[in-house]
Order: C-alpha cells, then structure tokens, then sequence
C-alpha cells in the first residue's frame, strides 16, 4: 500500500515523548514490510525549532520524510507550506493515516483527504482522554463537537492502542467505528543491553542503593507529584538504600517537584537528571530496579514501561496505563491507583522484596517480547489498513462500532 503518514513532529524531535517514538517506529516498520510509507511533518520540536532540511525529500529508513516550516505559533504546528502539500498530494494514496489530534496537522490531514476522497485513519493517542482533569472536559467538548466533530465521524476509522484508551474517550462521542493496535518497539534495541554495573558506574548510582526510575515528560498527566508523595512515605526506611530518578525533559512541573522534593526532606533521593537520549536510555534501564509510571488517565498506552520491561525490568502502573490489564496479570510487576498511600503501598511491596524484583524482571522481558514485538504490531497495522480499504473487520483487531455518526452523514 502507499500511506501517507501526517504528524506534527517526527524524529530527531524525541524528547516529545511516547508518541513521537510510537510513530516513528511504525513508520519504519511499515516499509521493513514492503509498503510505500511517505510523513509530512513540521520543523517544530513544541519549543525549539529541529535543524532539519525543508520542503524536500529526507529517507530516513526507507521511509519519506518531507518537514515544513511551522509558521506563528511553534505549539499549535500551524504550516502553510504543510497544507498546500497535503492538498497537492493526497490523492496520490491509498490511505491516510494522521497522529496529532490537538495539532495543525491533523485538521489540514484530514480537510485534504476528504476533499480528494482518500480514506483516513486518526490515532488518537490518549488526547481525548479527559476524565483525570474536569475543568477541560468543557473545553474539549467544544473542540470536538464543533471544529472536529465532522473530521472524526467522517474518518475511516479511529486507532486506539489499548481498551482501556476506547473506554476513557468515549465522553467525547462522535467518533467513526474504532480498532485497537498496540505500539510496538524494535525488540533488536534490547538485545544487547550494558552490564549493569558498567551502567551503575557511567549513570553514578553506587551499586547498592535501588534504584526506582520515572523516564518521560515531565508534566502534571504523569502525577509525579504523588509518585514522589508515595515514595517519601517508604524512602527513609527502606533497606538497602532507595533512590527515585526522574528523567526527562521538563513540560512545566520540575520546579514544582524539585521544591515538593525538598519540603519533604527526600530532595538526596529524588535525581532529575533531565532528558535522556535515546543512546543513553539502556544505560538507565540497565541501572535500575523497577520502573514506575503511574500516570493519571490519559496515559493511552505507556511505551516507557513497555522499554523497561524489555530491559528486564519490573514495572509498578497505575491503573490508568493503557496496556496495564493486559500484563499486569502476568506477574510483571503491581497496579496501584493514582493515590499517594496506593503508590506507596506498591512500592513498599516490590523494594521489600528484591528476589520477587528480579523474578518480575524476567517475566516482564518474556512478556513484552511475546506480546509488542514491532513486526507483529505492523502486520495488525497492515491488516487494519486492508480492513479499511476493502470493508473487512478482521476480529483480532477488536472492531467497535462509532457512535452519533448521523449527525455528520
């Protein structure tokens, strides 16, 4: 098939998180299965502009990155240059496939594919997940009944990545039929990871302390406020040694945490190192002792659990991570809710037991193996796109009907 791929920001932009990688990693593997995989995206990294070439073809593994220039607002990823692209080309596809539903790109993705009548998929990514803050559900009610409201009904489909992703959005209503594909990571990242106490060393933990790590954007949908609560209320006790690394690049919330970490006297066992490349990235995993995410809803899938579980890791998740109930019932590590004495109790019953914590580690690898490797993701990716063009519904991909779908007919 011949996909266009339309995305606000693509890759080297990887300190935006999960979803560029998620993206990026389908993309690749899409061509690594034979089909014509070509992204428009912007020049925008959300705060800084990516040094990257403009209005010209750019392969980066096989796949055809075209990068625009984002005029005005770097945030909003508004393109000009974008948008007469997108309505010179798309008809030249089978099928479009659009990953930023808070973004410019989507809205030109989407205008031009049904002008040229192109069928298109929207992934939604957890951005219509709305539940862990009321005050914008009024907000995002009006963004989607009234600017995107035809966008979403009238779309081929809409991916989601988890169940639970399908159950959070269903406030937001007006949404075409759905299926569920989960990401996927290159298994080839994890086959040679650094020695751990190589890994201690060049990441400057001393080699008897545990170590819980946090890896991902520092922002409130992650609730690291409570994470730090609930490991303030195990730190101090905890034998051997604890120590919490939060790593990332800061969206808003690392002054916040840095003062919350010191009112509670814990600031020698909380790190924030900022972001970590992605080179460096096994490094940590490979120091650490269990990976915490316990963020809030709208975590539609949780991709850095995902690493660290390939890295052999335990994982504590909060029951708001999209593929929590999909492997939590394996033995990989514990479901807390977002509540500081919930995480607490979480984390005490995994440090207090560092045996269980490598037993988990092993599950937790076999598990994310079996279960997300990138070549079996692509290939339900394929099947969806196929299901789309020729009106299948093929059951492993879990197909439910839109609903409210006349409004917009």
């Amino acid at each position: 098939m011949k996909i266009l791929h339309i995305t606000s920001a693509y890759e080297p932009a990887w300190h935006l998180g999960g979803v560029m990688r998620s993206v990026s990693q389908l993309c690749r593997g899409l061509v690594h299965q034979g089909h014509d995989v070509t992204v428009f995206t912007t020049d925008s990294g959300y705060d800084r502009r990516m040094p990257v070439p403009l209005n010209q073809q750019v392969d980066i593994a096989g796949v055809k990155v075209f990068y625009f220039k984002t005029d005005y607002s770097l945030a909003f990823f508004y393109s000009k240059a974008l948008w007469k692209a997108c309505l010179t080309a798309v008809k030249e596809f089978d099928l479009v496939h659009l990953a930023s539903p808070y973004a410019f790109p989507d809205i030109a993705g989407a205008m031009a594919a049904k002008c040229a009548n192109v069928p298109y998929v929207i992934s939604t990514h957890g951005r219509l997940v709305i539940k862990y803050n009321p005050r914008k559900f009024f907000k995002k009610w009006l963004y989607h009944h009234l600017l995107r409201g035809a966008d979403y009904a009238r779309a081929s489909a809409i991916h989601y990545t988890a169940e639970l992703e399908r159950e959070q959005s269903d406030p937001i209503g007006l949404l075409a039929d759905s299926f569920i594909v989960p990401n996927g990571v290159d298994l080839t990242e994890f086959d040679h990871l650094p020695e751990r106490s190589r890994a201690r060393t060049e990441m400057g933990f001393r080699s008897e302390d545990l170590i819980v790590v946090y890896l991902g954007r520092i922002e409130p949908r992650k609730a690291l406020d409570l994470l730090i609560r609930g490991f303030a209320k195990v730190a101090k006790a905890c034998q051997p040694p604890v120590k919490l690394v939060v790593a990332g690049p800061d969206f808003g919330s690392l002054g916040s945490l840095q003062l919350l970490s010191k009112n509670l006297g814990i600031s020698n066992q909380v790190l924030f190192p900022g972001y970590i490349p992605p080179e460096k990235r096994n490094l940590l995993l490979s120091a650490a002792d269990l990976l915490a995410l316990v963020s809030h809803p709208g975590e539609n899938f949780g991709i850095s659990a995902l690493e660290g579980m390939l890295a052999g890791l335990p994982v504590l998740l909060s029951n708001n991570v999209g593929f929590s109930r999909e492997v939590i019932p394996f033995g990989v590590g514990v479901e807390v809710s977002v509540e500081e004495d919930s995480i607490a109790q979480g984390l005490k019953q995994m440090l207090n037991d560092p045996a269980g914590l490598k037993d988990m580690g092993r599950v937790a690898s076999e598990v994310a193996r079996a279960k997300y490797g990138l070549d079996a993701v692509v290939k339900k990716m394929s099947r969806a796109y196929e299901d789309i063009l020729t009106g299948s519904r093929s059951p492993e991909l879990l197909w439910a009907a839109g609903t409210n779908r006349s409004r917009f007919s």
